[in-house]
């Protein structure tokens, strides 16, 4: 109900609600009486309304945070893949290094030896000349130095090993066979890493 300065009646009290109803029509009174219960209609109304809006916003943390964790997720997965990537060139170039090093060495000790053979053909010519000028007596301890320097640089050529590491690498190659099986069953990984 609106009065002549155009301000709005609301009743709260049952005495204001009988002293307003009891000189108005009953169109008046039915106005009254509806304004009364929209008011109160409109006053849940706000409530749930606000109950919604607070559950939107939560929604929208609960929401952002889960798409951070998404995002975070997607970033592990991609850094993972990265050094998935690394450590499988890390052991191929590892595995290198080992075959060039085992290379390296027998091609060494192939070259000593042959090298130690043109020695020894030297030690022998030299100890033939030797003998020719200057007889048994004194030519008998230079060549049995000759043959201990030649039987030291032979065991010392032969003492020169890599170790094998069989048991090592086998470990090893088990170990990349259960990585490869593991990276197949992990298939939808890059997929979805190339989804993003």
């Amino acid at each position: 109900m609106t009065t002549e300065n155009g301000s709005r009646l609301y009743i709260k009290t049952p005495s204001s609600e009988s002293f307003v109803l009891a000189g108005s029509s009953a169109q008046e009174r039915y106005i009254i009486l509806m304004n009364e219960t929209l008011q109160v209609q409109n006053q849940e109304y706000m409530i749930k309304i606000k109950e919604m809006e607070d559950q939107v916003e939560e929604s929208d943390i609960s929401l952002g945070k889960a798409e951070m964790r998404a995002n975070n997720l997607k970033g592990l997965l991609k850094n993972f893949h990265a050094m998935d990537s690394q450590l499988r060139e890390i052991g191929k170039n590892q595995k290198n290094i080992i075959e060039i090093t085992r290379s390296s060495v027998a091609d060494f000790k192939r070259k000593a030896k042959r090298h130690l053979k043109y020695l020894q053909f030297l030690m022998i010519a030299f100890s033939g000349f030797y003998y020719e000028f200057f007889g048994i007596t004194t030519c008998f301890p230079v060549i049995f130095m000759l043959i201990l320097i030649a039987v030291f640089q032979h065991s010392t050529l032969e003492a020169i090993l890599l170790p094998g590491c069989e048991e090592q690498e086998t470990v090893c190659k088990e170990i990349k066979e259960k990585i490869k099986k593991t990276v197949k069953s992990q298939d939808y990984i890059y997929e979805f890493l190339d989804e993003m």
